[in-house]
């Protein structure tokens, strides 16, 4: 019999209740790390652009938006996959 995980218990390990807390944690590390890639990416791309190519032009950022929405965008998904995580996990009799 062989030693290496068949494809289904490989799937079957990657499902939300089987995570760790430090899959939970890892999974918001890459979902950050994804957010900051897409919005920061383009800001990045403007100031190559201005200041590295050309060697002058400004670049500016205003937001006059209020906290709610950033604070959604940056806290919501990892807390909504944490509630899913825990209303998941299997029940531990004492």
């Amino acid at each position: 019999m062989s030693s290496t995980p068949s494809r289904r218990e490989a799937a079957t390990r990657l499902t939300l209740p089987n995570w760790s807390v430090w899959g939970l944690l890892a999974s918001w590390v890459v979902y950050w790390c994804i957010l900051a890639a897409v919005t920061a990416g383009p800001a990045g791309w403007a100031v190559f652009l201005a200041h590295v190519l050309n060697r002058h032009g400004a670049v500016t950022l205003s937001y006059t938006g209020g906290l709610l929405v950033p604070a959604l965008v940056i806290a919501g998904p990892p807390l909504l996959l944490a509630l899913l995580w825990i209303a998941t996990r299997p029940r531990v009799d004492h």
